[in-house]
């Protein structure tokens, strides 16, 4: 379920009781785990965390995305391809194609963007630190975990 938090925030809420392949919380407050990635090329994207992650990417399927659709003006119904990402501990990366009429975040000299900046994924140390770009232009920071 999607609902609008007291700041106008939206928060994804979602029972991971029953799929033992998700994320567990391990204190009061626990790992985000799934974070939207969105752009222009679900092509781009999915490519991108299969080749720099080596990890299951499922193939895009086109499915109604409510908020986009409101956001734009769309049919209810109008779908945008979809894909997840699967990352080690259950964490994934919900890859959406957004409409063209999206365009890309504006954002201010010196600053990040709006909404969700950026997101950081523990990996192996040979891996660590590095923060870079992926292909909707999502930042990533790898830390050793």
């Amino acid at each position: 379920m999607q609902v609008l938090g007291p700041a106008g925030e939206c928060l994804y809420l979602t029972d991971v009781s029953t799929d033992p392949s998700l994320a567990k919380a391990r204190s009061t407050v626990g790992q985000v785990f799934i974070v939207v990635a969105g752009g222009p090329d679900i092509g781009a994207m999915t490519g991108f965390y299969a080749a720099r992650f080596e990890v299951p990417v499922s193939p895009p399927v086109a499915v109604p995305i409510g908020v986009l659709n409101r956001a734009h003006g769309l049919a209810p119904d109008s779908r945008h391809a979809l894909a997840l990402v699967t990352l080690p501990e259950g964490t994934r990366v919900e890859l959406d194609q957004y409409p063209a009429t999206a365009g890309p975040r504006p954002v201010r000299a010196g600053a990040l963007p709006a909404g969700i900046s950026m997101v950081s994924f523990r990996v192996a140390g040979d891996l660590a630190t590095e923060c870079l770009t992926g292909a909707a232009g999502e930042l990533i920071e790898l830390v050793e975990g």
